[in-house]
């Protein structure tokens, strides 16, 4: 019944009901479940904070990512990763690092 939908409010997201903003709400993509809705926005909002908002990355810059094997790495330097990273779109590059195998 009804529409599969993920999305972020700032607190009181630990409950069973939300009234949340249109704005902030995204479709479920069709074959992820509610928890890979969950990890994806949490990867995609802590790369994004961490860059931009703590690191004041400007445009044209670099950053080294170390242990970039995870979702946050990942996201912030994988062109056509079902997103268009809005950082690397401004001339910014991802040098990173991590573990062989990974």
């Amino acid at each position: 019944e009804g529409d599969e939908v993920m999305g972020v409010i700032r607190f009181g997201a630990y409950t069973t009901h939300l009234n949340i903003d249109a704005r902030y709400v995204l479709p479920l993509p069709e074959g992820w479940n509610f928890e890979e809705g969950a990890a994806y926005l949490v990867q995609v909002l802590t790369a994004y904070y961490a860059l931009k908002e703590l690191g004041g990355i400007r445009q044209n810059q670099s950053v080294l990512i170390n242990s970039a094997a995870g979702g946050v790495g990942i996201w912030a330097d994988l062109p056509g990763a079902g997103t268009s990273p809005p950082l690397r779109n401004k001339g910014n590059s991802f040098p990173a690092s991590a573990r062989p195998g990974r």
